[in-house]
């Protein structure tokens, strides 16, 4: 019975949901655009905005550069070391 409940007011839901785009588009369409939003989309480009992304992870990427090197000496170290762990390991877990 609970799960019925659920299926339906999902189902009204997405029902309603579709209506009301419907009904809106046509209205959302005929808005005019105001010249400072078209102004404001013709100002933004890709290169502008990779040059400010740019300009602020520029002290941010040496910091990046040596936490990797960081990582890579670390699995180097680590890389050679052997298992210390037991076959039963987990068997000798789970028994307590």
């Amino acid at each position: 019975m609970l799960v019925l409940t659920a299926k339906i007011i999902l189902i009204g839901s997405i029902i309603g949901m579709g209506t009301i785009i419907v009904k809106k588009i046509p209205v959302l369409s005929s808005l005019p655009i105001s010249e400072e939003e078209l102004k404001r989309k013709k100002g933004i480009s890709y290169s502008s905005i990779l040059k400010r992304v740019k300009e602020r992870n520029k002290d941010f990427l040496p910091f990046l550069k040596s936490r990797f090197s960081n990582l890579k000496n670390l699995k180097r170290k680590f890389q050679g070391r052997e298992n210390k762990f037991s076959d039963d390991y987990w068997e000798k877990i789970r028994q307590g």
